[in-house]
């Protein structure tokens, strides 16, 4: 399955899909936002990302609750504040836009990412799914509020 989703031609169509996603987003409340570091030599590069927009859950109202649909930083970025600063960013453009809640799904065996969104006050709210992808992989949803400040 790894091998399918980093292939040359996955790696293409993930670029048009990116390149199509960020010219014309679904609605003027979905959002990507990027994080740049840098690298050895001190030039500038892509650190992470972070994508949300209206949920898409069928138990949840998109007009009131957004979903993090994204949160990635580059492995040698990691523990340089980047995901700090992408949620943060991201939880306050989501209440401007006027949500009250965000929710995001994640594998359930990631232990460090479940840790890093509760340590920033998110929090299981009993949801669950199956991936598919060949075999079930576990995902739990976690949600929080918003502060309209």
């Amino acid at each position: 399955m790894l091998a399918e989703l980093t292939s040359d031609e996955a790696l293409e169509r993930w670029r048009a899909h990116w390149a199509e996603s960020l010219a014309s987003p679904p609605s003027s409340r979905h959002r990507v936002m990027v994080a740049s570091g840098t690298e050895p030599g001190g030039g500038r590069v892509v650190a992470g990302f972070a994508s949300f927009g209206p949920s898409t859950d069928e138990d949840r109202w998109p007009a009131t609750d957004a979903e993090l649909y994204e949160l990635c930083v580059e492995q040698d970025q990691a523990g340089h504040g980047h995901g700090s600063r992408l949620l943060n960013a991201a939880a306050a453009t989501m209440a401007e836009d006027g949500f009250g809640t965000v929710c995001t799904w994640l594998l359930e065996q990631d232990v460090p990412g479940r840790k890093f969104l509760q340590s920033s006050g998110w929090a299981a709210d009993g949801a669950r799914k199956t991936l598919d992808m060949r075999v079930g992989v576990p995902m739990i949803r976690l949600h929080a509020a918003l502060d309209p400040q």
